[in-house]
């Protein structure tokens, strides 16, 4: 059966593919789209409505696919940041860009952009972004003192329902509406009333950077990627357990999920492995690959 297409920001020269099922590798099962090249990427969204694959690369801002990678164009009209850190799209194919400067949305598919940053503080730089099934929107403030902030109505405006003594560098929502924050030394917060309240669990992890969050929304799975490795839970995060059996190198960065395939992406090549029905990849990140067919199967290192 054909998945949707998986794109992966890599590094230089090696990705593994892992999977629980040990199917026979595939011929041609990643194919290399025709950039961006060369360039550090830190974001990726796909619009649901068309498909079209935005990207946020470092020093270039926004670049878009509007023919699943064929072609790239930079659509940065609007943009007064290009030091971009997360992207959203929500179910009304709105993109939302976290970057050094704040919010910044666009309506029109990336055409033009215009800030979102009403009830955000001066010092804004978004690290994450996430929306529940109400469309509500979260935003991550890296610097210290910032917390999470809420939108209700589309980015119009900003209040703060979390405030943090340090950053919060990753947010994730599973399929109940629980909110989770991961923060740069507090560990993973949790909010189970859209944000109003929130609650450490941490019980079972070595280190409180958490530097990304993924869920697993059909097995009801977090996966956590800190300095020290992969650890999941499997009950909302009131417990975790390390999942780091095959990684050579344990600093996970980011994670890009979509299901049922999960994405990770470490500082060295490795490969990542857990016993989720789910194909977990670990890399050193720079160029731009996508998964074309079913992604069961172990391949070998690609050079």
């Amino acid at each position: 059966m054909q998945l949707a297409k998986l794109f992966l920001t890599l590094a230089a020269g090696t990705i593994f593919a892992f999977s629980p099922k040990w199917a026979a590798a595939q011929t041609n099962f990643w194919q290399q789209t025709n950039g961006p090249l060369g360039a550090t990427i830190n974001a990726v969204a796909i619009n649901q409505t068309d498909g079209n694959v935005f990207t946020a690369v470092q020093n270039v801002g926004m670049i878009r696919s509007t023919n699943k990678g064929a072609s790239w164009s930079v659509v940065n009209t609007g943009l007064t940041s290009l030091d971009i850190r997360a992207l959203l799209i929500n179910t009304n194919g709105h993109v939302f860009a976290g970057t050094a400067q704040g919010v910044f949305r666009s309506t029109d598919n990336g055409a033009t952009w215009a800030p979102s940053n009403i009830g955000l503080p001066n010092v804004k730089s978004i690290y994450s972004l996430s929306a529940n099934s109400s469309g509500h929107i979260f935003a991550g403030l890296s610097s210290s003192g910032s917390g999470v902030f809420r939108t209700t109505d589309n980015g119009g405006n900003w209040s703060k329902v979390f405030a943090a003594n340090i950053g919060v560098q990753t947010l994730a929502i599973n399929s109940r509406g629980d909110i989770l924050a991961g923060t740069s030394g507090s560990g993973i917060q949790r909010s189970i009333d859209n944000g109003n309240s929130w609650t450490a669990v941490n019980n079972g992890l070595y280190d409180f950077m958490i530097n990304a969050l993924a869920i697993n929304q059909s097995a009801n799975e977090i996966f956590a990627g800190l300095n020290c490795g992969v650890f999941r839970s499997i009950d909302s995060g009131n417990n975790w357990t390390s999942v780091n059996a095959g990684l050579i190198y344990t600093q996970i960065m980011t994670w890009f999920m979509r299901l049922p395939l999960i994405r990770a992406g470490g500082s060295m090549p490795e490969r990542a492995s857990s016993n989720c029905a789910v194909l977990v990849f670990a890399t050193t990140a720079i160029f731009f690959v996508r998964q074309t067919t079913a992604g069961v199967g172990r391949r070998s290192p690609r050079n």
